[in-house]
């Protein structure tokens, strides 16, 4: 088996996120060098800030004044044709409501939160987790602004406010996201592949 078959293996049995999909959808190099190569992904700010106002809501101490429901980063691990998806619901009241946190510097609008894909991909999970319909589900996805301190740091807007926008999912929704799921992955792996083929530039030699 050569190298590159050895590394799509790993990938397959990997636990496939939507963090993943989105990074394949905007960039494929660096989907493959952070998937498939296991480089280690460079932190920046605007990840440290959410990785701490994530950790204050596990403690049930947010620092920002949003709406918890009774489980906080609740894992969903469910198969798919096959593929292993994982996700986790920044907090969620079993087979009613989910929600979602984001931290931005530039605002959340109506029509991004209705066409927010992380919420179609958990919603897909919770139906086949939990059998929980999409159109039963309550969803919110609530937005914290954040703003450039000149210290390379980043903080929130004060006074910090919750802007807070209900969507839906449908049935539909779910079937489609399934379908880009199925397409991403065999995308991915022909991608892949594609990197093993590629030729390699000869070296030039000076006279």
């Amino acid at each position: 088996m050569s190298n590159i078959e050895e590394k799509i293996k790993t990938w397959q049995q990997r636990s496939f996120s939507w963090s993943q999909l989105s990074s394949w959808e905007y960039d494929k190099e660096k989907w493959f060098a952070k998937y498939i190569l296991n480089e280690k992904e460079e932190d920046n700010k605007e990840m440290a800030l959410g990785r701490l106002f994530a950790e204050s809501c596990e403690k049930g101490k947010p620092l920002a004044p949003v709406t918890l429901y009774s489980k906080v980063e609740y894992k969903l691990k469910v198969m798919f044709n096959n593929i292993p998806l994982v996700g986790y619901c920044d907090t969620y009241e079993p087979h009613t409501k989910l929600g979602e946190f984001k931290t931005s510097k530039k605002p959340w609008t109506r029509e991004k939160v209705d066409s927010h894909g992380q919420l179609t991909f958990y919603a897909l999970l919770l139906y086949i987790q939990h059998k929980v319909k999409p159109e039963s589900l309550h969803i919110q996805l609530q937005n914290i602004l954040t703003k450039e301190n000149g210290d390379f740091s980043l903080d929130f807007v004060k006074p910090i406010k919750v802007y807070t926008f209900e969507t839906k999912r449908s049935m539909k929704d779910i079937l489609q996201m399934g379908a880009r799921i199925n397409s991403a992955r065999a995308e991915m792996e022909a991608f892949a592949r594609s990197k093993e083929l590629s030729p390699v530039a000869p070296v030039q030699y000076m006279p």
